[in-house]
């Protein structure tokens, strides 16, 4: 009964600390979230675009993951350690880096993970549903986003989702026309 009554009080110190993380580096995880979401939408849209192999569309989804987590999460640890400096925020730059780092990988998984998945399955349609995948993603992050800032929750979400599949729509059509023009030369 006491193991029981102390394995709770634990785990909620967990749930707590996590909301108290969540609510101090909202900024890194909206940050990150959004840009992961986006940044591999965007390289899945020009790869489709331009029609490339799938082997190859993987490795470079994939570094591309790792590698601009790492860059966005360095890029957050910079801009949290001027803002500490000025007296903006009270937040340690290193996690906040660190949750900007997990948060892209995290998201970003979501399109990259959903398109390989149905691109497996079968070839028809699964950069359709990933588009719709994303565009709710995003959506969920701006309500998100709403909730921590007051703006309108149906405001945030459409144009975070707006502003998300604008610009893969454009990685996608510009990945197309240079590879139709690369084709004929």
């Amino acid at each position: 009964m006491i193991m029981k009554l102390v394995l709770k009080v634990k785990i909620l110190k967990l749930i707590i600390s996590n909301i108290i993380i969540m609510e101090t580096y909202y900024k890194s995880i909206i940050y990150g979230g959004t840009d992961g979401i986006i940044t591999m939408f965007n390289i899945i849209s020009g790869i489709r675009g331009a029609n490339l192999n799938i082997t190859y569309s993987i490795i470079i989804s994939l570094s591309v993951l790792i590698s601009d987590a790492v860059s966005m999460g360095f890029s957050d640890y910079s801009s949290t350690k001027i803002d500490k400096k000025l007296g903006y925020t009270n937040n340690n730059e290193i996690k906040s880096g660190i949750i900007t780092f997990l948060s892209f990988i995290f998201f970003g998984m979501i399109p990259l993970s959903l398109f390989l998945g149905l691109y497996i399955q079968t070839n028809q349609n699964a950069f359709v549903y990933s588009a719709i995948i994303v565009f709710i993603s995003l959506f969920i992050l701006g309500v998100f986003k709403s909730k921590l800032t007051g703006d309108n929750y149906l405001k945030s979400g459409l144009s975070t989702s707006t502003y998300g599949l604008t610009a893969s729509m454009t990685s996608y059509f510009i990945a197309n026309k240079l590879s139709k023009i690369i084709k004929n030369i």
